[in-house]
């Protein structure tokens, strides 16, 4: 399972989301170099906070179907698509 968590920059002190695998306590690699990258751009927090939900859903949802996420084409991504919708 996975999960958003608030973490604090040590440099900056400021807040940030990141996504943990709640099983192995460490965070989903693909999913926080793609936060650190909208971070970096200085986005919104709340744009990196929102994407970082819908990230965990995305995870989510590859979990249910055992599926890999750099396997993942246009029809897989069709149906994540669909599901979320519904």
């Amino acid at each position: 399972m996975v999960k958003v968590e608030w973490a604090i920059s040590p440099d900056t002190e400021s807040r940030f989301s990141c996504v943990f695998d709640q099983q192995t306590c460490l965070p989903i690699e693909p999913i926080q170099r793609f936060l650190n990258y909208c971070r970096k751009r200085q986005l919104a927090p709340n744009t990196v906070s929102t994407y970082a939900y819908r990230l965990v859903d995305f995870w989510r949802w590859l979990e249910s179907k055992s599926l890999n996420w750099y396997e993942v084409g246009l029809n897989e991504l069709a149906d994540f698509v669909n599901w979320y919708l519904l």
